[in-house]
C-alpha cells in the first residue's frame, strides 16, 4: 500500500477539552485497512498518542477518526503527526501545528 495520511482538524483547541480529529487517507488499495497512529511530538506532556483503523473504499481513501484527543498547556503549541503504524504500510505521514488556547 502508498498513500497519504493529512489530518484534518482545526488549527487551534483549548487545554484539556476533547476534540475530533480525522486522518484522511488516499492512494491506498481498495479494501486494505491500515491502522493509523496520531501522536503529539511536541508541546505540553502528557503528549498524546492513539491509533485507529481505516477502510479503504473501492477509489483507495478512508478516514481514520480519532474523538478523544486531548492536549495540555494552555498557550503553548502542539504538533500532531499522523504516521501507519504498521510496518511495512506506504503511507507517507503528515504532521499538523495547533495553538492551545485557555
Amino acid at each position: 500500500m502508498s498513500g497519504q495520511l493529512k489530518i484534518a482538524t482545526q488549527s487551534i483547541h483549548r487545554a484539556e477539552q476533547p476534540f475530533r480529529v480525522r486522518v484522511e487517507i488516499t492512494g491506498a488499495r481498495p479494501g486494505e485497512q491500515p491502522r493509523v497512529r496520531l501522536s503529539q511530538s511536541d508541546g505540553v506532556q502528557p503528549f498524546y498518542r492513539a491509533a485507529a483503523t481505516a477502510d479503504i473504499d473501492a477509489n483507495g481513501e478512508g478516514i481514520a477518526v480519532f474523538d478523544d484527543v486531548v492536549l495540555h498547556g494552555p498557550g503553548h503549541a502542539a504538533i500532531l503527526v499522523a504516521e501507519p503504524d504498521e510496518p511495512g504500510v506506504l503511507l507517507r505521514s503528515d504532521q499538523l501545528r495547533v495553538e492551545v488556547v485557555p
